[in-house]
């Protein structure tokens, strides 16, 4: 792709951990223990769900609750609530703009430019807080330090320097990417370069116009012109988002076929020890 940049980063080799799992009971109790045999998979395939619910007709999109911890089979994975929420209010925005498109009703000029840009600015911010929260519960399952992706931005999720690099004097930090090494466990870092640029670009425009004090310039034309504009952003973003819980939706489906099968069979081997800083060197373009 002309234009944009090539950024060496590497992926790196991971395990799942206990907690990919649901236990019946107290997770300190080894996993070997029949009273403690994991009962289901530890994160709900959101990308996947909102993916159908955008790309196929009569399709319901659950919302899911937080239940109390206590009761069996119940997810404990605080970025699949975090997730589940965002997809919703997605939802909601892609309904409200819809209904304004077809029905502005008796709005002003100055109205209806302000709540199209209000729903331009909230469809930019919730994609973006959506990718951070469906990356951050896949890496939940995994032996990444939870340090690493618990508090950082999409474009840290994608990209971000070494830290063992960088306490070494004299040493110049490489990049490794997390949405990469989750890629790369499943043969997916080519099908991926196409998504990384577009991560990319939604990060930037929520930083250009949802974030801190930025906004979308007000241009008091007519009606029709800001919803144009609307229309145009919106079907932009949507398509984007197409896109990207597509490659999402497909390391959910792998996680959860790999998980599925560790409890049907009881081969817990999922959790024999890897070495973290094992790095594999890829080429993603950013």
């Amino acid at each position: 792709m002309s234009g944009n940049k090539i950024l060496k980063a590497t992926h790196r080799e991971w395990c799942f951990r206990k907690e990919a799992f649901i236990h019946t009971y107290s997770i300190v109790h080894s996993i070997a223990n029949p009273l403690n045999k994991p009962t289901g998979i530890n994160f709900y395939p959101i990308a996947t769900e909102l993916f159908k619910f955008l790309t196929e007709k009569d399709v319901e999109f659950k919302i899911l609750l937080k239940a109390d911890p206590a009761l069996p089979d119940v997810i404990d994975n605080p970025f699949t609530y975090d997730a589940s929420c965002h997809a919703a209010i997605i939802a909601q925005i892609l309904n409200d703009s819809s209904a304004l498109l077809k029905n502005p009703k008796k709005l002003s000029p100055i109205q209806t430019e302000l709540k199209c840009i209000r729903i331009i600015s909230e469809l930019t911010l919730y994609c973006v807080r959506l990718y951070e929260a469906l990356i951050r519960q896949c890496l939940y399952c995994t032996t990444f330090p939870t340090p690493s992706y618990k508090t950082e931005a999409l474009g840290k999720l994608i990209s971000q320097r070494c830290e063992s690099c960088k306490k070494e004097n004299g040493k110049t930090p490489h990049n490794f990417s997390l949405l990469g090494s989750l890629a790369h466990r499943y043969s997916l870092c080519r099908p991926f370069d196409c998504v990384f640029p577009l991560l990319q670009k939604a990060n930037k425009k929520r930083n250009d116009i949802s974030a801190h004090a930025k906004a979308l310039d007000i241009k008091i034309d007519s009606i029709q012109a800001s919803l144009k504009r609307l229309s145009e952003e919106r079907k932009s973003i949507l398509s984007d988002l197409r896109h990207a819980l597509d490659h999402l939706s497909t390391i959910e489906l792998l996680m959860v076929d790999e998980l599925e099968f560790s409890i049907n069979s009881n081969d817990y081997t999922l959790f024999s020890k890897c070495t973290y800083y094992s790095d594999k060197v890829e080429l993603g373009v950013l």
